[in-house]
């Protein structure tokens, strides 16, 4: 795999940290989604009770059916009928439930789910009071119940739960006392109508909190990885001849990348050691060995002067001439090599005629392509004029075409 194909490691420290800031984000909205949907059912079981708590002040044990619409008209609404949003029903507490008001005909819940949320068998519940409701007049005139109106005592805490009708779904609350019991139910329409505008809202904010995110962890991961491209940028720069490069400390940079800047300077410390060490052992080799080939080369001749010719001495000693003037050309390329290293390789600049130089190079190639059996084709264009190295130049074109 290329380096170019390969994952940016800023890019994937970017979407961990996303994925991980979009989990918690998720999770504290969900948490907090539900925390507000738990308020907003509260808040519908304590409209809930205070509108029963306002039904109840108005009522007496000897209601009847005109004081209950009485009642609800002036605690829940100034129509004739309680608002859409509300529905109130009355069941008196004898075995039959019988049903002594309601704001809907058919009532908002049906009879047998009444029946399980109204007490059962308490020794506090009493029969109907004799002469009193459906639409009987109450005991005492008008005057009394205006001073007189006891407390309504509850036998228990009031009862919560959600039905299904006609309107949509409604929560109803019960309150009971020795005498009926009340049931005061609010349509949910508008709770879940509020629930999905905080759940929209939630996303909303969820969606802009894991951009902001994302926004974050890149700007983040691109300071974290900033030495990095310091690293990078110092390697790309070292070569043979400039092996002094050394990758510059930052002064914010993180304990983790501080240790690895100083690891790989004290790297690269050694290698520039063990390198200038090679290229000098190398150029001294070659240097020493100058004078022993010079010799040798010497000694070679002159015995291949004083030996008579197409004798086996004659060609031992120009088997050797040869060997030694190969092995003079190959500590002459280490000397060159070891200075080009080094960056001391010695140039003699000079303006000459490549044109002409190439020729006798292209012939002695077509010489070697003949005898290996090959053709030489060259098309080389006259004049070409050059300043440089004579003796280099024509050393790399021999290399080339070698």
């Amino acid at each position: 795999m290329s380096a170019g194909s390969r994952r940016s490691f800023r890019t994937r420290l970017a979407v961990q940290t996303m994925l991980v800031a979009g989990v918690v984000l998720a999770i504290f909205g969900a948490g907090s989604w539900w925390f507000a949907r738990r308020q907003l059912a509260r808040t519908v079981d304590l409209r809930i009770t205070e509108s029963a708590r306002r039904l109840w002040s108005a009522l007496t044990p000897r209601s009847t059916e005109a004081d209950f619409r009485r009642a609800v008209r002036g605690v829940l609404g100034e129509s004739r009928e309680a608002p859409a949003t509300h529905a109130v029903i009355v069941k008196l507490n004898d075995a039959e439930a019988t049903l002594l008001f309601a704001t809907s005909d058919p009532p908002a819940a049906d009879d047998a789910t009444l029946r399980r949320y109204m007490p059962q068998g308490d020794p506090g519940i009493a029969t109907r009071p004799e002469g009193a409701l459906r639409g009987r007049p109450a005991v005492g005139g008008p005057g009394d119940s205006a001073t007189r109106r006891p407390q309504m005592p509850e036998l228990r805490p009031p009862v919560f739960f959600t039905e299904k009708s006609a309107r949509g779904e409604c929560r109803f609350g019960a309150f009971a006392n020795p005498h009926y019991t009340v049931f005061v139910g609010l349509s949910l329409h508008d709770f879940y109508s509020e629930a999905r505008r905080l759940a929209g809202w939630h996303a909303a904010a969820g969606a802009c909190g894991l951009a902001l995110a994302g926004l974050g962890a890149w700007w983040t991961s691109g300071r974290a990885t900033r030495p990095l491209d310091r690293v990078i940028a110092t390697a790309e720069q070292l070569t043979a001849s400039a092996l002094d490069r050394r990758i510059p400390a930052g002064p914010h940079d993180d304990r983790e990348f501080s240790q690895l800047i100083a690891v790989l300077n004290a790297m690269m410390d050694r290698l520039q050691a063990s390198f200038q060490q090679a290229a000098r052992f190398t150029a001294d080799a070659s240097h020493e060995l100058k004078t022993p080939l010079a010799v040798m080369q010497a000694t070679l001749h002159d015995a291949l002067r004083e030996s008579p010719p197409g004798t086996a001495e004659h060609e031992r000693l120009e088997s050797l001439a040869r060997e030694s003037a190969r092995l003079k050309g190959i500590t002459q390329s280490l000397l060159l090599l070891s200075q080009a290293d080094a960056g001391k390789l010695p140039l003699t600049r000079e303006r000459y005629d490549l044109s002409a130089d190439l020729a006798r190079l292209v012939e002695d190639a077509e010489a070697l392509c003949a005898q290996a059996g090959l053709r030489c084709a060259h098309e080389i264009a006259p004049g070409v004029i050059i300043d440089a190295d004579r003796a280099l130049m024509r050393h790399v074109f021999q290399n080339l075409l070698s």
